[in-house]
């Protein structure tokens, strides 16, 4: 199906080329959770190619600030999470439009944005999705249980005092074994995961091409463990 989509997008412009990559994020994150990365290496040869007009598209409309541009963000970091190089400009600078227009998204939304920032190593940008001030913490936390907001603080106060990575792998580990919980409840999106660990790979310097398939591998465990 997708081999035969791929040549039709180059040819697409303006709306018809933006509204094709409606909800490729989320689609991509369930893709190499479930089926692993050789299945969802499909889809990223098929759209990552486009994402720079994609962008350019909705500047042009000036739906810079609509949802479709935090999908296209995090389009690109999953696919760099398979080794597909993130395209130049494809940084936080890309989720400020989507600031002013916060208060329009849900919680599950403007946490999910807040998580994008903070896997592109902006915690002020996450903070401000959520409307919340820095914060400071004396001790690493370890339990944070369904409170994602706290999370979030907690995730951005590391980075900004440069906390080493043993102050962040509890809270991952917490939060990918809730992440089923999260996501039955619609208090998640399908990416979140991969970005949480993106900020643990990036404060140990581990390879963030190894990302998905740990993930995948983790969900496969979980399976076994559930049979």
């Amino acid at each position: 199906f997708l081999d035969k989509k791929v040549p039709k997008l180059g040819s697409l412009s303006g709306v018809m080329l933006t509204s094709a990559f409606a909800g490729c994020s989320g689609a991509l994150a369930r893709g190499i959770l479930l089926c692993g990365t050789a299945t969802a290496r499909v889809l990223v040869r098929g759209l990552h190619p486009h994402l720079p007009r994609v962008m350019e598209a909705l500047s042009e409309q000036d739906r810079r600030g609509a949802p479709l541009a935090h999908w296209i963000v995090d389009f690109a970091l999953l696919a760099e999470c398979i080794g597909t190089p993130r395209p130049p400009g494809f940084d936080s600078s890309l989720l400020s439009p989507l600031l002013s227009t916060r208060e329009e998204f849900s919680d599950a939304r403007r946490r999910a944005m807040a998580l994008t920032a903070l896997a592109l190593g902006d915690g002020a940008t996450a903070l401000a999705f959520l409307d919340e001030k820095p914060a400071t913490y004396d001790a690493p936390r370890v339990r944070f249980e369904f409170n994602q907001f706290e999370l979030i603080r907690y995730l951005a106060a590391a980075l900004d005092q440069r906390r080493p990575a043993d102050w962040i792998e509890p809270s991952w580990v917490e939060y990918f074994t809730l992440f089923p919980t999260h996501i039955s409840a619609q208090a998640a999106e399908w990416p979140d995961p991969f970005k949480v660990m993106r900020v643990l790979a990036n404060v140990r310097g581990d390879k963030v091409s190894d990302i998905a398939d740990d993930l995948h591998a983790r969900v496969q465990l979980l399976a076994k463990q559930g049979k």
